[in-house]
């Protein structure tokens, strides 16, 4: 006997697959309500025939997700309209503040750099730019990129980020933030306005290395670390805004928050 969950999903599907048949719609719209209809009428035929999915297994490991497989939500969403670029940054800096007295943030930053290789540290003892790499890689193997509710700006903790492995541009710069000062070193944010968009609309950070200069990361792209938006992509100079316990205002900008 079919589960309700499996009742629902097939008469998604059923949905979508009548979609697939509309003639006004073009040949590859159509071919898309095409697959997703079999993807749903597939996920819920093998629910009856496998019984409840898998559990959810550890990041990098494939697993089915389903009602089963998660368990009692314990999300609390922090529902925020910010009416300035600077508050928008200082919310993302108090998630960051959080994540470096969180334990589970404490720990992976040291779990990244104690690995081995062959009985040797596979992160070399004070190479700046190797540990710098290696959190940045870990972020990016953990967590897609993923949108904001299309009603409200979500911050997350960068416990919850590393919870839902996902996040959109705040949420990886304030866990990206929170591991490296987990291990000593200073960052800071910097929001860009790109051509295209009517304001703020992208925040990434920078690491300041031993030899005082400041490194570029933007973990929610896939390009390696030292790469930035291109000052040619830019409507104005960037904002930049470094971490502190109570973020001092910079130059007021109202009415202009940043959707990234």
């Amino acid at each position: 006997m079919l589960g309700l969950d499996q009742v629902v999903g097939m008469l998604v599907g059923a949905a979508f697959g009548l979609r697939a048949f509309d003639g006004k719609r073009s040949l590859l719209v159509r071919l898309g309500y095409g697959l997703v209809a079999y993807d749903l009428f597939r996920a819920a035929l093998a629910g009856r025939a496998a019984g409840p999915p898998a559990s959810v297994g550890l990041p990098g490991e494939v697993a089915q997700v389903g009602e089963a497989a998660l368990p009692p939500t314990k999300t609390k969403l922090e529902f925020s309209k910010v009416h300035s670029i600077e508050e928008r940054v200082q919310r993302i800096h108090e998630q960051a503040l959080k994540g470096v007295k969180d334990p589970k943030v404490y720990e992976l930053s040291r779990k990244v750099l104690s690995r081995k290789c062959n009985g040797t540290w596979c992160i070399p003892e004070r190479d700046a730019p190797a540990e710098v790499a290696a959190l940045f890689a870990e972020v990016r193997g953990r967590v897609r990129y993923t949108l904001d509710p299309t009603i409200f700006d979500a911050f997350q903790t960068p416990q919850k980020t590393l919870e839902l492995h996902t996040g959109d541009c705040d949420d990886y710069v304030a866990l990206t933030m929170s591991l490296l000062m987990s291990v000593g070193y200073p960052v800071q944010s910097r929001v860009v306005w790109t051509q295209g968009w009517p304001t703020w609309n992208h925040i990434y950070l920078r690491v300041r290395m031993p030899d005082s200069r400041w490194l570029p990361l933007d973990p929610s792209v896939a390009r390696p670390p030292g790469w930035e938006v291109p000052s040619s992509s830019m409507v104005r100079p960037p904002l930049d805004f470094d971490v502190k316990e109570k973020q001092a205002p910079r130059t007021k900008i109202l009415n202009e928050t940043a959707r990234a």
